[in-house]
């Protein structure tokens, strides 16, 4: 893996990337993080998206189903997928087979995930802004 990773860093124009203690790799592009790590037969792309499963209200339920649906059209194209870690944080992931991954095929898999990441992260950002609260209307 490690091989792999700084064939793609050379090819992205950047230093060789290191794992850290865990054995993940970050990379940043475009902003956004991305980790690399290798998971049984397979590589694992993450990102967090900065959302919290067990601390969001229950309207943001409409954007879980929104987003879900999203991830069918995905799946088209696509290996990323939504999932939730143990600590309730929404992560997209991507996994792909160590054997068969090349250079090119990881930044395709990269390049998809940025794509994704930039059509998700404003619909949690506009969820984010929103106020939590509802206005009331009292009437005797």
């Amino acid at each position: 893996m490690e091989q792999l990773v700084n064939q793609l860093a050379e090819q992205l124009g950047q230093g060789p990337f290191i794992a850290d203690k865990q054995g993940r790799y970050l990379i940043r592009i475009d902003g956004f993080s991305l980790y690399l790590s290798r998971h049984g037969q397979d590589y694992l792309i993450a990102s967090p998206l900065n959302w919290n499963v067990n601390q969001s209200s229950t309207s943001d339920g409409d954007l879980l189903v929104r987003l879900a649906g999203q991830v069918v059209s995905w799946a088209r194209r696509y290996s990323q997928a939504l999932v939730i870690n143990p600590l309730g944080e929404l992560m997209l992931e991507a996994r792909m087979e160590a054997s068969e991954a090349t250079v090119f095929s990881l930044e395709q898999a990269l390049m998809a995930q940025i794509g994704i990441l930039e059509h998700v992260s404003p619909q949690l950002q506009e969820v984010a802004i929103q106020p939590q609260w509802k206005q009331a209307i009292w009437r005797p």
